[in-house]
């Protein structure tokens, strides 16, 4: 993972947390990373399960599956959107601890 660094105004650099380091961040930007790659292939995986049994059930199971991707929608929102507010959080935090912490 490459190094997060910021601009001083001399023209060189330091941590984006300067005096506080970089290993949490760094580890809550991986970690991250690392839910989002996993979120996105169950996602995938699940879907794929969805419209396989969609396309090859009868009506029943077609109806059974469409109140299945209700929940299926619902549960990605709620991941993605939680995922995108988290990356938020540590987005502001970084910026306010290089802005105050220097």
């Amino acid at each position: 993972m490459p190094e997060m660094t910021t601009k001083t105004v001399d023209g060189g650099s330091r941590g984006v947390l300067g005096r506080f380091g970089d290993g949490a961040i760094s580890f809550l930007v991986s970690g991250i990373g690392v839910v989002t790659v996993f979120a996105m292939g169950l996602a995938t995986i699940v879907g794929s399960l969805l419209g396989i049994k969609y396309m090859l059930g009868s009506v029943a199971t077609k109806v059974q599956v469409k109140k299945g991707l209700i929940i299926y929608v619902t549960a990605c929102l709620i991941v993605f959107g939680g995922i995108g507010f988290w990356a938020f959080i540590i987005l502001f935090a970084t910026e306010i601890v290089t802005i105050f912490g220097s």
